[in-house]
């Protein structure tokens, strides 16, 4: 991660912790019981993981090695949390990222089209209202599916950036708080 990536990671985690906060382990149940009252909807976003090497002419590589493990990273760092849908792209690397968890807990992921992140989020506002929901995307879509969602702070994700994890908690009538953690090596 760069120095600039960086310093904004951690200005936006400390931002979040003065204004609010995402769920952590032991917020779990007040969270459960908020989103019965359908006020609380957490979004998890994370760019799919480390691809292949890219052949000329292959714009859907595999995953590599690396992205796998960092695929099972995420799905012991999520498996947890109550998601109730993930949602992918057409291409591969971002199902072969949700794969791991999506098997765990039995969802199927969801495939929306790389370019819709209005479409993507209006779903997420629609059908996920109080839920908690996976979004695997690209280093060009994160920022743009942030945006909409109202998140006042502008993300960057840098080509060579893998494994941060966006976590965005809506309330209604708040603002969007974002933090950042980190999935894997």
């Amino acid at each position: 991660m760069s120095r600039r990536a960086h310093a904004v990671s951690l200005l936006l985690l400390l931002l979040c912790a003065i204004g609010c906060s995402a769920p952590a382990q032991n917020e779990r149940r007040e969270v459960a019981s908020r989103r019965k009252a359908g006020g609380v909807s957490v979004v998890y976003l994370v760019r799919h993981a480390e691809k292949a090497r890219v052949r000329d002419g292959d714009d859907d590589p595999p995953l590599s090695a690396k992205g796998r493990a960092r695929a099972r990273a995420l799905e012991e760092r999520l498996a947890s949390v109550g998601l109730a849908a993930i949602y992918v792209t057409q291409y591969q690397r971002t199902g072969e990222t949700a794969a791991p968890l999506a098997s765990r807990l039995g969802l199927t992921p969801q495939e929306l089209p790389a370019t819709d992140s209005t479409r993507l989020v209006q779903i997420l506002r629609e059908r996920h209202r109080g839920a908690q929901v996976l979004v695997v995307g690209h280093s060009n879509t994160i920022p743009e599916i942030l945006a909409v969602l109202g998140v006042g702070t502008s993300v960057s994700i840098e080509d060579q950036q893998y494994g941060d994890l966006f976590v965005v908690t809506l309330r209604d009538g708040e603002a969007a708080c974002l933090s950042i953690e980190h999935v894997g090596e």
